[in-house]
């Protein structure tokens, strides 16, 4: 900082002003911004700094509000820049402005820079204020309440009918009362079909068999079905009869469930669609627009904070116990999605169930089976209310909850399984849900007259449809893969595979150049080197390929005269010639196939012997 600004900033200690014009002058140019690559020419510095002066004098009064656009007067970098680097030399008046003018922008501003804020400001009101007089400090104290207020603001849910525009939700989903409704991706929680029964149900009979072209109930959703791809691709003037039309076709489909509610109130607003079967609260939740495209928003982002708005405000036991299981219903103009809801640590996680239904007719009737099954599997998951207050096998967060025991791959009999908390996998940038591992606790009998041994596993949902199963059982039985002990399968939900835990308390790591012990000797490299080629030659001799044999993915144990070496994630693996890559395949990994390409041995060959090389070489 100049000596010239530094002094300038001294003799404003206990100033009335808010800015000086010798100080504004003097400062720096602000840090590169985002906005400059925008066609509209921005301010140059001294005209920044000029209107930074008029909005300052001309706000007094009014701490929070400016005439100003400060998107045009200055970027939110540059506000950044001038905190971080002056943060221990600025006044608490010229602070009290830039604060203020970077709260404007945190509400209406580029959000990918909110924490980077909140962290900056949070960083000066750490550091004790250099001012000389009992009114700098008194002014200091008054700005962090106001700094904690505009915090709290910020932060707290917005009203359903607000959440559904992309300008307003894009902050709340940066700040503490995110949704875990996949926008963005970054903001998603456990697939719903793994928190509760009711939502597995719902995908089993949506994805599964046909139902009985004879049951009553599926021959009326069919009728109901007909009727609205009639009506629904109508016109209406106003959203209010879509809606009205839309009730009126599907009550008797639901008739003895409950009844339709318009206009129910949620939190501090007001859902479009409310069916109420139980003493706690609704089962169905639906917001409907009138047409697509509008103006109005965004059905799916309105029903998803529609349902937060209530579920916050359920008793915290039964969200543990229960997690407030909910249907959603979004009606878009003629096109109808159905998805479900649920608190899981605290957090509403809400997620479509299917895709987008149609509502219009079609000569083969296609469209209106679709529907109908979609209505049928609904109306049979709401025909049991205590379904949705009954506590749930597991409860434990951030975990699935509908699996309360696994089938033992020897014994064939049922293991009580208990989950302790979501495995996080240090490679990955995400949170360790991405990666759908879990730690949990099992009870193993080790004799007929001893007690059972308790021990921890882990537990593996595949994120795709199919996993290696065979191939891992006999890798297993060869000492290459962790002993696989069962199996848990719900209808509607993945398998999950229950198996051994390697540790680092067993001395397990990762063939990694970080996690190499530092005592490992060249004898015992030329041991571990072995065992990588025995592994690929096990795969060789049994046409086996794994597709995946990265650091990450392979696990050793030093020995006096000999190494451990096993391998995880199998979902790749298959037989030579049928097992393929995944289509998204991240080629930046190194992998020698390409997405979708058949995995040949030679690309595991590579792989291991690059991942041996890349370890030892360091």
């Amino acid at each position: 900082m100049s000596s010239n600004t530094s002094s300038s900033l001294k003799r404003m200690q206990g100033s009335a002003s808010y800015v000086d014009d010798e100080i504004m002058s003097s400062l720096p140019a602000p840090p590169p911004s985002k906005r400059a690559k925008q066609s509209r020419p921005g301010p140059t510095d001294a005209q920044a700094s000029h209107r930074i002066q008029d909005a300052a004098r001309s706000s007094q009064a009014d701490e929070w509000s400016t005439p100003y656009d400060f998107e045009d007067t200055i970027s939110h970098s540059s506000f950044l820049g001038y905190i971080q680097v002056y943060h221990t030399e600025l006044t608490v008046p010229f602070k009290k402005y830039l604060l203020k003018a970077l709260s404007l922008d945190i509400r209406k501003g580029n959000p990918d820079n909110i924490k980077l804020s909140i962290k900056a400001i949070n960083k000066w009101f750490a550091s004790y204020p250099r001012a000389g007089s009992a009114s700098e400090y008194d002014s200091f104290i008054r700005l962090q309440k106001e700094w904690k207020a505009l915090l709290a603001e910020i932060q707290k849910p917005l009203p359903p009918s607000s959440f559904s525009r992309s300008s307003k939700w894009v902050h709340q989903q940066n700040g503490a009362a995110f949704i875990n409704c996949l926008r963005p991706p970054e903001c998603s929680g456990l697939p719903l079909n793994l928190l509760h029964p009711l939502f597995a149900e719902f995908l089993a009979r949506i994805e599964g068999p046909p139902p009985d072209g004879s049951d009553p109930k599926f021959i009326l959703a069919e009728q109901v079905a007909t009727e609205l791809c009639q009506e629904m691709p109508r016109h209406f003037d106003t959203e209010d009869g879509r809606l009205s039309e839309f009730v009126r076709i599907v009550t008797r489909l639901f008739k003895g469930t409950g009844s339709f509610s318009r206009q129910f109130p949620v939190g501090s607003g007001r859902a479009d669609l409310v069916l109420q079967c139980t003493p706690v609260g609704p089962v169905l939740v639906g917001e409907g627009k009138n047409e697509p495209g509008g103006s109005c928003g965004d059905p799916y982002m309105q029903v998803a904070a529609s349902y937060d708005a209530w579920a916050r405000e359920v008793d915290e036991k039964l969200q543990i116990d229960s997690g407030c299981p909910c249907f959603v219903l979004c009606v878009d103009g003629p096109n109808i999605l159905f998805g479900g809801g649920l608190r899981d640590n605290e957090v509403s996680v809400v997620e479509p169930l299917s895709d987008w239904c149609v509502m219009m007719p079609q000569v083969q009737l296609k469209r209106e089976r679709v529907l109908a099954r979609h209505l049928y599997a609904l109306s049979c998951c709401l025909s049991d209310q205590s379904k949705f207050l009954k506590p749930l096998p597991s409860r434990t967060a951030c975990c699935p909850r509908i699996y309360g025991a696994f089938i033992g791959l020897d014994s064939r009999e049922s293991v009580p399984l208990q989950f302790i908390k979501p495995f996080k996998n240090p490679w990955h940038g995400r949170r360790g849900v991405f990666d759908l591992l879990f730690r949990a606790s099992v009870k193993e009998k080790i004799g007929d007259d001893l007690p059972a041994k308790e021990s921890s596993v882990l537990v593996k949902v595949p994120i795709g449809s199919t996993y290696g199963l065979e191939p891992h059982v006999l890798a297993a039985s060869a000492g290459f893969a962790p002993r696989l002990l069962g199996t848990a399968s719900v209808p509607g939900a993945p398998v999950i595979y229950v198996m051994e835990l390697l540790s680092e308390s067993e001395e397990w790591f990762h063939l990694v150049w970080y996690e190499l012990p530092k005592h490992i000797t060249e004898r015992q490299k030329g041991h571990l080197r072995d065992r990588g080629t025995a592994l690929t030659s096990f795969l060789s001799r049994n046409q086996l390929v794994h597709g995946d044999l990265r650091g990450c993915n392979v696990m050793c144990r030093l020995g006096d005269n000999d190494v451990d070496l096993r391998v995880l994630d199998w979902d790749w693996a298959g037989k030579q010639g049928a097992a393929r890559y995944p289509v998204a395949l991240n080629m930046e990994a190194g992998y020698q196939g390409r997405p979708g390409g058949l995995i040949e041995a030679s690309h595991d060959e590579h792989m291991l012997r690059k991942t041996l090389d890349d370890l030892f070489v360091r």
